[in-house]
Order: structure tokens, then sequence, then C-alpha cells
């Protein structure tokens, strides 16, 4: 599938090869009938961004129904398709200044994609390094590979509050009581 150029693309080509022709314009050596009206060779155009010269011209009276107005009884074009002799006339500074407000546009976005894979990556690393942690570092095992470890004094046998969970010991390793002392003694 060919890619399809852009506003941004299209703007670009025609600033880049335009702008000299632009700048040149003088009253004493008319090279055109308007200054800010630059006639374009849409073939060019086309052939530089490798797409048909009517997808180009299409896109520039789109982009022209787009960004045209009318203020009290003056209209501002962007595109015409003709001018006096020239044709397919485009509204140079009026095209550099929406020009601007894409690049601009763009930036913000790429900037904020940026913020996100940024963001992204620093997450996956957090993650990363709180799951060592929480396997590699904190949960001790003893010499026969069990998870709960006994401790060293048994909180159990002296009697005292529970132990929390990470440190209670295995219910097999657990002193057993005689029968004894689990059955009920009768009052005398």
């Amino acid at each position: 599938m060919k890619h399809l150029p852009t506003d941004l693309e299209i703007f670009n080509e025609i600033y880049s090869s335009y702008y000299k022709k632009f700048t040149d314009f003088s009253d004493e050596s008319r090279t055109r009938n308007h200054k800010n009206f630059v006639p374009l060779d849409i073939a060019q155009i086309a052939k530089n961004l490798r797409i048909d010269p009517d997808i180009i011209f299409s896109r520039l009276y789109s982009l022209n129904l787009k960004h045209s107005y009318s203020k009290d009884i003056t209209e501002f074009n962007l595109f015409l398709n003709s001018m006096g002799e020239e044709r397919h006339c485009i509204n140079f500074p009026y095209m550099a200044s929406i020009l601007a407000d894409l690049r601009d546009d763009s930036r913000k976005h790429q900037a904020a994609i940026w913020v996100s894979i940024f963001s992204l990556i620093f997450s996956a690393l957090s993650l990363g390094v709180s799951a060592y942690r929480l396997i590699a570092v904190e949960v001790p095992k003893n010499s026969t590979n069990q998870v709960f470890p006994v401790p060293a004094t048994s909180q159990y046998q002296q009697g005292t509050t529970v132990v929390p969970p990470r440190t209670m010991p295995i219910p097999s390793q657990l002193p057993k009581k005689s029968n004894l002392e689990t059955q009920p003694q009768s009052p005398k």
C-alpha cells in the first residue's frame, strides 16, 4: 500500500521547494502576478512525494476548503486553481503559518509519545526491581528449603503474641502436647 502523505508532509515539501521562489519576488523583476500567491508545479511535488498528482491537487483543494475564510467582503484562500494566467497558486505566507501550527502540533504529539515511552520503561523497571526484592531478597529459606522457617526462639513456645505470617513455624515443627495437657481435668 502506498504511503499517503500527511498535510504536514505536503506543506513541508511545498515550503522547502518554493521558499526561495517566494522570497525572490520584487516589483522590478516580476516573475509572477502576486507576491503572496506562488504558482506550484503539482506534478513535481507529487513526484517528490511519490504519489499521483491528482491526489496532491485534490488534497490542496480540500485544504483550501478547510482553511479558507472570508471577512467582511474579503476572501482569504489558501489555494487557487488559477490566478490570471498562473495555475495552481498557493498563498505562501498563509500556508507557512498553517505549517508552523502543524509542526508545533507534531512536536507536542512526539513529546507526549516519548514521555509515555519513558514512563512505561520506568514502570517496567520498577516492577522488575520490586519483584526481584520480593522473590530473591525478602523470602529467606532454611536448610530444608521451606519457605517459612522456624524462628530461632519460637514465640509460640514463649506463650506471647501471634507471630507475623512470614515467620510462622511450620505446624509439623511445633512441639507436640502430651495427652495429659490436652484432656480437661476434673475439679477436685
